[in-house]
């Protein structure tokens, strides 16, 4: 609050604090680790129609009572946002499958330019006017390019990235995330 316009000069910085948090939370993935995924192909796009359309229609059903059009289109523009990348965090804490988290991550945030506008759409009848291929861009520079780079470093190199690199990249990435918010 108080660096205020000084901060915001910053903020281009922003998605390669991104790149450096997904890079290091794809440190400990392998490509093996992905045969989960693959053996449960439906995981993925069912976690997507709940993150998109049921839990949006139901917070449609439960604000559209008590609340103005405005205000519900904003909660149920709240419950479409992609998965936070942060959220890897948690499953870490959590001991929880990070791979699907990842994945989750991923697919959630190339989806998102599309299934956004069109759940508003379904929604309110609104029509957003989005450039998906041009965020596609800045999204795969972010998210998608440095988790497989991380992929393919841990599974050519056998895990000494992670070993060597992964306490430094560590507090390196919650920086990141502070710094992010600090931007923002």
């Amino acid at each position: 609050v108080l660096a205020g316009d000084s901060a915001a000069r910053l903020s281009p910085a922003a998605p390669w604090f991104f790149a450096l948090m997904t890079f290091h939370s794809g440190l400990g993935r392998r490509v093996e680790g992905l045969r989960w995924l693959r053996e449960r192909p439906w995981i993925l796009p069912l976690l997507l129609a709940v993150l998109h359309f049921a839990l949006p229609f139901l917070r449609w059903v439960a604000s559209s009572p008590f609340f103005e059009t405005e205000a519900v289109m904003g909660f149920v523009i709240l419950a479409m946002m992609p998965v936070s990348a942060s959220s890897v965090v948690w499953v870490a804490i959590f001991r929880s499958n990070i791979t699907l988290a990842m994945a989750l991550i991923l697919a959630d945030t190339l989806a998102a330019p599309f299934l956004i506008p069109y759940a508003l759409q379904l929604f309110f009848g609104a029509t957003v006017h989005l450039e998906p291929l041009r965020m596609l861009r800045s999204l795969a520079l972010m998210l998608l390019l440095p988790s497989l780079l991380a992929l393919v470093c841990n599974t050519v190199i056998g895990g000494e990235v992670q070993r060597r690199v992964g306490q430094p990249f560590s507090l390196l990435a919650k920086t990141a995330l502070f710094v992010i918010l600090f931007f923002h």
